[in-house]
Formats: structure tokens, sequence, C-alpha cells
């Protein structure tokens, strides 16, 4: 890691006991612009005391005390060479004797951003971490910003040194930045919805820069700890849309939810009478809500309604999905003090080929499904004939 110091001893030998050794070294680590590894002349053929063969073991140190500017996608190398007198001694007139080479490869990583934190309110999440980051002050301008990565649900992976950012973890990139709020940096996060857990991570990004000042060569840093948060469930959450009977005029579709965490809600101040206003749209992703019930209790306990079967006469399950919300409401007041994420059925569609039915499915809900279960209707029996995990279509492998 950038800032660390890299040390080691490099021994050479001779299966013969009476030749001498030279120890030599060339490689970037030796002439790079800022903090070189140490006593470069001593590694160098034409430096002392490698000038000359000495008797082995012959045991030299390497030692480089890295920073900021270091940091790169790619590793430095160094190689050592171990050259021995034997031709010195038994062939007058040639000036080298046997020699090997041995290639170490080094790789400076940037430090992960520190002390990551989640402060979540009712419709935003302030992530925000630790000000000066160990490399900020990278010499001609190095450091760039960072970046910020989310993931719904938590991947604690074990970080590997040698592998910096987060490609294939699972994180998604949301933003690049250096914005600063009570003395840490920090970014706010409005795309979030309620019962969701979020997780986030941090990366430092590095670049080079044009004359004109553009940056170029981007270098991601090690990946920060993970801090996982969900925002106050201060409103009802749906968790389950079911369409129970397909037709195209007495669809049934059951819909349930869960109530408002009560320390979130703060029920001394928002107290009752409380009040449910189911609401139906059409489509996926439907705005055109209309209210098809109502639940009322003059009490928080007593808020036990947690479920409903929508049966109207007019229900067409077989033409269209449909998309649900719950506006909640306290004190009496004419406006809620929130409302649930949408919910929406699933809506499958079907494309027929030659000898099988490749199928699809769309939905937008606010929880995440982690497996599909596809059924075929054999007489009047449905048989589970396949599962996926990963996907929204699903075609038969025979």
């Amino acid at each position: 890691m950038a800032g660390e110091v890299v040390e080691f001893d490099i021994t050479a030998t001779d299966i013969d006991p009476g030749d001498k050794i030279k120890l030599s070294a060339i490689g970037a680590p030796f002439l790079v612009d800022y903090s070189p590894a140490d006593d470069a002349d001593t590694w160098r053929p034409d430096g002392s005391p490698s000038a000359s063969y000495q008797s082995q073991p012959v045991v030299k140190k390497f030692r480089w005390q890295t920073s900021c500017e270091h940091i790169s996608n790619l590793p430095y190398t160094v190689v050592f060479k171990a050259e021995d007198d034997f031709f010195l001694q038994n062939m007058q007139g040639l000036t080298t004797g046997l020699a090997t080479l041995k290639a170490v490869r080094i790789k400076v990583v940037g430090p992960p951003p520190a002390d990551v934190q989640a402060d979540p309110t009712s419709d935003r999440i302030t992530v925000s971490w630790a000000k000066p980051y160990q490399c900020e002050d990278a010499k001609e301008d190095y450091f760039f910003a960072f970046s910020v990565w989310r993931k719904e649900g938590s991947n604690q992976f074990e970080r590997d040194t040698c592998m910096p950012g987060l490609a294939g973890k699972g994180y998604t990139k949301i933003a690049n930045t250096l914005d600063e709020l009570n003395g840490r940096y920090a970014h706010v996060d409005t795309d979030v919805e309620r019962g969701r857990t979020y997780c986030y991570r941090i990366l430092g990004i590095f670049a080079k820069r044009t004359d004109s000042g553009h940056a170029y060569n981007h270098v991601e840093s090690l990946t920060s700890d993970e801090v996982c948060i969900q925002l106050s469930r201060d409103v009802p959450l749906l968790t389950n849309v079911s369409v129970e009977q397909t037709s195209t005029a007495n669809g049934i579709i059951e819909v349930r939810w869960i109530k408002p965490v009560a320390e979130d809600l703060d029920t001394l101040l928002n107290h009752g009478p409380y009040r449910y206003e189911l609401k139906r749209a059409r489509d996926i992703g439907g705005t055109n809500f209309t209210t098809i019930a109502n639940f009322t209790s003059p009490t928080f306990w007593e808020l036990t309604q947690l479920s409903y079967v929508d049966q109207a006469a007019t229900l067409d399950t077989k033409g269209s999905p449909y998309n649900y919300k719950i506006d909640f409401f306290v004190n009496n007041e004419s406006s809620p003090i929130g409302d649930s994420p949408d919910a929406s059925s699933v809506w499958l569609e079907i494309e027929p080929t030659d000898n099988r039915n490749i199928l699809s499915w769309r939905y937008e809900v606010p929880w995440v499904n982690m497996r599909y279960t596809i059924f075929r209707q054999n007489g009047a029996v449905w048989d589970s004939i396949g599962i996926t995990s990963d996907s929204f279509t699903w075609t038969p492998t025979c």
C-alpha cells in the first residue's frame, strides 16, 4: 500500500564454493522522480560495493519507501543479477562470468478511504468518510476524486491488496465526488426507496494530467470497508402482490404489506387515528391511481390490517398488470405523512418458437426477488418445470 516500506534481503550463492559473486539490480523503483528506492548506486553494476566481486553468500537489502505518487495499475519490476567470477579466473580476456537473473514485481496500490458512515432520513442516505484522505495531497495533482459505489444487500468479501477496485463484486458506481459536509467527504444518495438495504463502498481515484488539465489513465484505490443502512421505516411497505386468479373481468390479486416501525414514525408526535389508503393503477409503473380500500385505527397497536384481496368485477388480470401503493395518514390530516413505494404484479409473456416456448416476465417492486419457479399446467395440475435466479427469462432445455 502506498506509504508503506517494501524491504527484503537478496541472497546470492554459487554451487562452486570458491567463486565470488557480484550482485546488482536495475528497475523502475530506482528511477522514479519521488522517493526512489534506497542506495541505488550500491545496486548498479558500476556502483560500490557492487563493482567488485565478493565472497559468498552475498547479501544485500532492497528497501523502498513508497509514496502516493507511485500508485499504478501496473507493477514495478526490479531485476536482480548475480554474476560469478568463473570466466575471470580461468579465461583471461572475457569480462563476464556466469550469471542468473531474478525479477521481482512490486505493485503499489492506493489506500482505502477510511471511516465510512451512512446516515439515513426518510428519503435519502448521506454517506460520508474521513477527511483528509491519506493520498489527497499527492504531487502533480495526481489524486483525482472519490467514486461512490452501492449495492442492495451486503457483500463482505475479503479485500485483496493486489486487486484494487470493485469489478465483479456486485456494486454499481453512483457518483464521482469531492463534496464535503461537516468536515468530512460526503455524498447524498436520493435515489433510494424505503425498505431496501443499501450497502456502500468508496474508492479513491488517481489520474495523470495532460498539459491542458484533462485526466487520463485512471487508477482505483483499494476499496473502503462496507457500510449498510436502511431508510427509516415510517410508512407501510408493500411486500407482496400476487395474481390469485387470471381473468378478463373477475381477476383476483392479493396485496400484502407491513406496518411502519413505531420508533421511526415517532407515534408520540404522529398520533392517531391512523389510516391506510390502498390505491391501484393499471400497468407496471402506472400512475393513474384510484383508491380501492381504506383501513382506519384509533391507535397504532390496533393498526393490524396487513393484507387485502382485490377482486373488483372489472379487474382484468389477463390483459394487464397492475400497480399498487399505500398512502398513510395520521391524526385525521388531509394529506398523507408519506406513501409506500409502488409495487406491481408480475406480467408473464410467452414467445413461441420451434418446439419450445420462451418465457419472460416484468415487474417493478421495492423488494428483491431471489428466485423464480416456473410452473406449467398439466391437465388440472400445475407442475414445476424450472427454477432460475438471475434473469427475467427462461427457456426450456428440451
